[in-house]
């Protein structure tokens, strides 16, 4: 009988144990390249939601993408406050394609992007700084698979149209100063900060938008 009891108990711990494993996890990384390090291989079976703070290379983005296309990475990466060697993110630096995301917001630091989310299908793209205040097609950010776009207060500067965007919700910052162009065809909210100068073209017109907020002159 008590054999039975402790097998019951040692199974209820169990059990416990993982249920109760997070699925979200924080990492500050100091040196670039060990960022797989900091990772129990426990963990990164259950791990849905990362943050990365500190110093990372392509070998740390590498594992990112690892962790996004062969694990249970499907909710939150959150890289805003990293520092990137050279300061660049491209998508091929994932080292993987077709892959699945909620939520991804780019560093604050980058001040080149080429490719950089054509690795993945979001639902919400944050990105954009002071360091990054243009958001244009040409030589940046070509097709996004996103439906939710964020802006960060810093960007000044918009151009973006692309056929056929899958675009519905665009978040505009006070700073914005400049919209030389942006695709309509599927946006529902939109909104058009008070600061700004210039509307340029906006593509497909804004007749599906449901919110589209702007301003008197």
């Amino acid at each position: 009988m008590k054999e039975k009891i402790f097998y019951l108990c040692f199974m209820l711990c169990c059990c416990a144990n993982v249920f109760s494993q997070a699925t979200s996890l924080t990492i500050d990384c100091q040196t670039p390249g060990w960022l797989a390090s900091y990772i129990n291989p426990t963990e990164a079976q259950n791990i849905r939601s990362l943050t990365v703070t500190g110093v990372i290379n392509s070998t740390d983005l590498a594992t990112i993408g690892n962790l996004v296309k062969n694990y249970q990475l499907n909710e939150r990466l959150n890289l805003e406050n990293v520092d990137i060697e050279g300061n660049y993110l491209s998508g091929d630096m994932f080292g993987v394609s077709d892959c699945q995301l909620q939520f991804l917001s780019l560093p604050l630091s980058v001040t080149k992007l080429e490719n950089c989310v054509n690795w993945v299908k979001l639902d919400t793209l944050v990105c954009g700084s002071e360091l990054f205040p243009v958001f244009r097609l040409s030589g940046y950010l070509p097709k996004i698979d996103a439906k939710h776009l964020i802006l960060r207060e810093g960007v000044v500067y918009y151009d973006y149209s692309v056929e056929g965007s899958p675009i519905e919700e665009i978040v505009f910052p006070n700073s914005l100063k400049y919209i030389s162009s942006l695709s309509g065809s599927n946006l529902s909210k939109i909104n058009i900060p008070p600061a700004v100068e210039h509307l340029g073209e906006i593509i497909g017109g804004y007749s599906n938008c449901k919110h589209f907020a702007y301003w008197n002159k």
